[in-house]
């Protein structure tokens, strides 16, 4: 087995990766981007996905974690949880190939209001077709003659104004 050594404070490493995070923080004196949760006092200097995982799991409700078990209530933070919980409560493993095309979308509008007109134009769409299919995405049109793409709804979603849940074949059991 390789050992990776800091080369600043000769801590031992069994990975690469594991040597590269610690080497990002090891005698490094400049200014670290953290990233701080909104809804509590957590911070963190590492990546931005430690905050997302932070922030599924400690303030997340289950139902609405991005990892659901299709055989239990559970909601997970992140898929390696999921696959731990499958294999220990389910005995069942995940299948290593998942097809992860998104077959329809979710909604759920929020109580934000939009100021633009192509905008509110949307959120009238989504008040009318909260699951929307892929397939027939491209026969949505909003403001006129628009046609919905999936960057509408994740830009309407980052602004505040929807939520909204991808499915794939795995998730819908199809």
């Amino acid at each position: 087995m390789t050992i990776y050594i800091c080369k600043h404070c000769n801590k031992d490493f069994t990975s690469k990766s594991g040597l590269w995070y610690h080497s990002k923080k090891c005698n490094n004196n400049e200014i670290k981007k953290e990233h701080r949760c909104s809804h509590c006092n957590y911070k963190t200097s590492g990546p931005k996905c430690q905050l997302i995982n932070h922030i599924y799991s400690k303030h997340t409700p289950e139902k609405e974690r991005p990892h659901q078990c299709m055989h239990c209530d559970r909601g997970f933070a992140q898929k390696s949880h999921l696959q731990k919980h499958m294999k220990k409560i389910h005995n069942l493993d995940l299948p290593e190939n998942i097809d992860r095309t998104i077959i329809e979308y979710h909604i759920t509008v929020l109580d934000k209001s939009p100021i633009s007109t192509k905008t509110k134009s949307r959120i009238n769409l989504y008040n009318k077709y909260p699951i929307i299919k892929t397939k027939n995405m491209n026969s949505l049109k909003f403001y006129y003659t628009k046609t919905l793409q999936p960057f509408h709804l994740h830009y309407d979603q980052k602004k505040g104004y929807i939520h909204f849940v991808s499915k794939t074949i795995d998730d819908l059991r199809i």
